[in-house]
């Protein structure tokens, strides 16, 4: 399992397709931005961005802790 602090570059390992995850987009800054989003295997879609997103604009991406159910 990966540790929820550990940014994954995308250089290395995509995130399953559809999955949302946290992504540090780069939209012309020097720094990424923290965005959420979901990679459909070709483009990113992420949150409050009304275009698909290219892959060399999400240079790390991080999963997101599941919701814990409560006992029955």
């Amino acid at each position: 399992m990966i540790a929820m602090e550990e940014w994954i570059p995308t250089s290395e390992k995509m995130p399953a397709v559809g999955r949302r995850v946290l992504c540090a987009m780069y939209a012309d800054t020097e720094y990424g931005f923290p965005v959420c989003g979901l990679f459909d295997g070709e483009y990113w879609i992420v949150d409050d961005v009304q275009q698909l997103v290219d892959k060399k604009r999400i240079q790390y991406w991080c999963p997101i802790a599941r919701i814990p159910r409560r006992g029955r």
